[in-house]
């Protein structure tokens, strides 16, 4: 719907500003034509009537008087006699305009036997034939006897620097509603990225109740971003001081026995619930190159015999959560071990601003229908995983670290057979992205 028009609110108030004006000046320029075209057909018309009056004095006077009322009108600049021969009758052009109406106005009151022509270059004259006596004369009217398009042209001028300067003031206007509109879009963009962000106090009542309900909004976000810490500490504490107590007391009497096993399991998913809670609060991001922490990783990974082949391009500086980014990178790492452990590859590449970083392997992969089911948490896919313990939160976590740095997940099948988990994130200006 409206597809026609600019998808941003300042270009299609820049395009509804624009139409405006030209409907303005349409209407302004019916409206000055409307009024001063009678007028210029009037002067045309007395004009006519003038010269008509002219050509019966002549055609009354003897040839003494006639010399003598001729040396007056031109001497008085009312008509200025020419010896050559008169030029081509042009068009006076569109009968819109106000030179054609006082023209063609002029043509048709002039007595029949005088003659007229009309020339519009270098300047517009017209050219009348008058008789004196048995002789005829062509006189040409002076520029001040005529109607021109002069007044009509300073009119228009004087109406689109107007227009422009109501553009202007318009699009000035619009810049100071899409300043706190980039501001609330940029702090919105930041508090869901985890940041602590509050906008100012703006002087205009409408963008003061949004900053004070927008400032509410972040504050009991903030607030309950701390309960769900401190809830999150507690369990933390809660649960793991018995698990911790009881495992060493086993450890004591057998390393090996099952209930040893069975808890470590269960510290390793509430762990796993930590870990998505969490989310990245509290951590600072720094500036660094992802492919040192991939090296990183690849040399635990290889320190437990499942070593990954790496393919890494040279990569700009990225801002990320350090603890966060060694989260997502681990969890797509250890998905490929645990569910393939062969084929196992991880390959960063720079392209069209965004930092990607893709972890392959040759397992069974997954149904193009689970895809977007893995990414909620405790989902597993059916094939090939559902032997394979685990609690569903590995991917859901990921996808949420990654969103949290503004980036994205996508999981794809992989040419040959496997599973492509690639991550992708946007390469932010130095300062620009310190509310990670």
């Amino acid at each position: 719907m409206n597809s026609w028009l600019p998808r941003s609110l300042f270009r299609r108030n820049l395009v509804l500003l624009l139409s405006f004006a030209l409907l303005a000046q349409v209407f302004f320029g019916g409206a000055f034509l409307y009024v001063q075209g009678p007028r210029a057909a009037e002067l045309g018309r007395l004009v006519a009537i003038e010269l008509n009056a002219i050509d019966r004095a002549f055609a009354n006077m003897s040839p003494p008087e006639q010399r003598a009322y001729l040396q007056h009108l031109t001497g008085a600049g009312r008509l200025v006699l020419q010896e050559g021969a008169p030029p081509a009758d042009e068009d006076p052009g569109s009968r819109f305009s106000l030179v054609a109406q006082f023209v063609n106005s002029l043509r048709d009151n002039l007595a029949p036997d005088m003659a007229f022509r009309w020339g519009g270059e270098p300047s517009p004259h017209a050219w009348v034939r008058i008789n004196i006596g048995e002789r005829r004369a062509w006189f040409t009217l002076p520029p001040s006897s005529l109607t021109r398009d002069r007044p009509a042209f300073f009119v228009l001028i004087a109406a689109l620097a107007m227009m422009g300067l109501a553009t202007l003031i318009a699009l000035l206007i619009q810049r100071r509603i899409n300043r706190p509109l980039r501001e609330v879009v940029e702090a919105a963009r930041r508090v869901g990225e985890g940041g602590d962000v509050r906008l100012p106090d703006y002087r205009a009542s409408e963008l003061a109740a949004v900053a004070r309900q927008f400032n509410a909004m972040s504050d009991n976000l903030r607030a309950m971003e701390a309960v769900r810490a401190e809830m999150l500490a507690g369990i933390s504490h809660d649960i793991r001081t018995p698990l911790t107590k009881l495992r060493l007391a086993l450890d004591a009497r057998e390393r090996d026995a099952p209930e040893v096993i069975y808890i470590q399991q269960i510290d390793a998913i509430v762990g796993q619930f930590l870990d998505y809670g969490r989310a990245g609060a509290g951590e600072k991001p720094v500036d660094a190159d992802l492919n040192t922490l991939v090296m990183q990783l690849a040399g635990e990974f290889e320190a437990r015999d499942t070593p990954f082949q790496l393919t890494l391009a040279p990569l700009p500086a990225l801002r990320f959560r350090p603890i966060s980014m060694l989260r997502v990178l681990t969890n797509l790492m250890e998905n490929a071990v645990r569910y393939a452990g062969e084929g196992l590859e991880v390959r960063t590449r720079y392209a069209e601003g965004q930092v990607h970083v893709d972890v392959l392997d040759r397992g069974p992969g997954i149904d193009a229908a689970d895809i977007e089911r893995l990414r909620q948490p405790f989902t597993r896919a059916d094939a090939g995983r559902a032997s394979v313990p685990g609690t569903g939160l590995g991917l859901a976590i990921v996808d949420r670290l990654v969103r949290l740095h503004g980036g994205t997940l996508s999981l794809a099948a992989r040419n040959g057979g496997g599973l492509r988990a690639s991550v992708a994130f946007p390469l932010r200006a130095a300062g620009a992205a310190e509310a990670l």
